[in-house]
C-alpha cells in the first residue's frame, strides 16, 4: 500500500602524478514497502478452483546498503 526508494551517490577524485588519478566513492540505497490489510487467496490442489479466504496479512519490507569503492584513472 506504501513505500519509497532512495538512493545517493558521492565520489571525489583527484591527479595525483601527471596524468595518474585516484578517487573514492560512497553509494547507499535504501527500499521500504508496506503492505495492510493484504487478501491471502488460495488455490484447491485437487479441483483447482480459487478463493479468497477471510485472512488478512500485513508486512513490511526495508532493505539497506551501502557500497564504497575506489577508482583509478589514466589519461592517455
Amino acid at each position: 500500500s506504501s513505500g519509497y526508494f532512495l538512493e545517493g551517490f558521492a565520489q571525489v577524485s583527484m591527479r595525483v602524478w601527471r596524468g595518474i588519478g585516484g578517487g573514492a566513492f560512497a553509494k547507499y540505497t535504501e527500499y521500504f514497502g508496506k503492505g495492510e490489510g493484504t487478501s491471502v487467496t488460495h488455490k484447491n490442489p485437487v479441483t483447482g478452483s480459487t478463493g479468497t479466504s477471510g485472512l488478512t496479512a500485513d508486512f513490511t519490507f526495508t532493505r539497506s546498503n551501502w557500497i564504497f569503492g575506489g577508482l583509478v584513472s589514466i589519461r592517455f
